[in-house]
């Protein structure tokens, strides 16, 4: 569930908020059909998680070398650094309006 929801979703969330502040469409129409793509050419959809997941797993792991665990880095990169940059976008996007 990991693998689809911050390699898929939060990415495509994220997308949609460039598109807000920049008005960039293409990104959110190249993610789509990156997208599908995977979904109808990625065989093996198990396996491709369980490498992302364990590199995932590597990246967290290298930041106890700063005394830092794997549980404390994920909280911070996989949440707080999340909710960061929705509220900078959504602070952004109230001080610069696009108009869709």
């Amino acid at each position: 569930m990991n693998i689809l929801v911050y390699f898929f979703i939060v990415t495509f969330t994220w997308i949609v908020l460039l598109h807000l502040l920049f008005d960039f469409h293409y990104l959110k129409i190249g993610f789509l059909l990156f997208c599908i793509r995977f979904a109808f050419y990625r065989k093996d959809f198990e396996q491709f998680s369980v490498i992302l997941y364990k590199r995932s797993v590597r990246f967290l792991n290298y930041f106890n070398r700063f005394g830092s665990n794997y549980v404390a880095r994920s909280v911070w990169i996989c949440v707080a650094v999340s909710l960061l940059i929705y509220a900078l976008s959504f602070a952004l996007n109230s001080l610069f309006p696009v108009e869709l």
